[in-house]
């Protein structure tokens, strides 16, 4: 398993973990005959309590929502109700596939929001290496809502109220001949993608003055995706007027820091950018 893959694994669980009540294997979605599922990790109170939809990393070909389950534990103690998700993954099932399920995911969860006990006007997205780069794309692009669908769920707005991205590819290009990390891309993209496609996917492309808060969190030695991605992603929304800061770490690779020092200063940004965000500022 990679970094990446990993780095929360190893957050501490809650100290009361009986009080908070947690959902498995929730069905959000049914497509290409295949059930696809969430876990919801919901505080104890009657609510509404602020959500977050997290996002799991895995270079988009591999990884689940259970990977989540301890960073879930932790905003959950923190007073946030959690829903980490399941997604098809690549290269089987290739852009647009992975965001369309997150937006499916986000619908499907504000639809239940009596349910879940959260207020759906308070609701942010976290995400890790390519869970970054779906909940910064999930951000920036429109509101997908349908008021005429005749499901319901599909009337749901898909706009967030903030986002924190660890260390996510915001720019994805199409370089005909590279290898490594680029080869995760194009299986992303998938054979027949063109640059405009490439374009299209990177959430550095839609950026608008109506996208909300970010928080981006990157190691400034990440060889897998460099710091240049967070920092010109940053650029481009302050230019946009958009709230936006970038915790770097120094020394930091691609998520180790987060295995080192789990509850360090990326952290506690992490949680304070989200009280800021979702609970104080409201």
């Amino acid at each position: 398993m990679s970094h990446a893959a990993f780095l929360f694994l190893i957050l501490s669980l809650p100290s009361d973990p009986a009080a908070i009540e947690i959902r498995r294997d929730l069905v959000y979605r049914t497509v290409d005959g295949r059930d696809l599922k969430l876990d919801a990790v919901i505080p104890p109170g009657e609510g509404p309590h602020p959500a977050i939809l997290t996002i799991h990393g895995g270079a988009w070909r591999m990884g689940s929502k259970a990977m989540d389950a301890p960073i879930a534990a932790q905003f959950a103690k923190e007073g946030f109700a959690v829903f980490s998700i399941d997604y098809r993954l690549a290269p089987i099932h290739p852009h647009p596939a992975q965001i369309e399920d997150c937006v499916a995911a986000i619908q499907f969860v504000r639809s239940k929001s009596k349910e879940f006990r959260i207020d759906k006007d308070r609701f942010g997205a976290w995400g890790a290496s390519a869970g970054a780069h779906l909940a910064a794309l999930l951000a920036t692009r429109d509101d997908l809502r349908d008021e005429k669908a005749s499901d319901p769920a599909r009337r749901e707005s898909t706009r967030l109220s903030c986002v924190v991205a660890y260390f996510g590819p915001m720019l994805l290009a199409k370089v005909p001949g590279a290898a490594g990390s680029q080869k995760l891309v194009d299986d992303l993209m998938g054979k027949d993608a063109t640059a405009e496609d490439y374009r299209e996917a990177s959430p550095v492309s839609h950026v608008s003055p109506d996208d909300p808060p970010f928080l981006l969190v990157h190691g400034t030695r990440d060889s897998l995706v460099p710091i240049r991605q967070s920092e010109n992603f940053l650029e481009k929304l302050r230019a946009k007027g958009v709230a936006c800061d970038l915790v770097r770490v120094e020394g930091g690779g691609h998520g180790d820091f987060a295995i080192r020092d789990p509850d360090g200063e990326h952290m506690k940004r992490t949680v304070a950018f989200l009280r800021e965000r979702l609970i104080v500022g409201r």
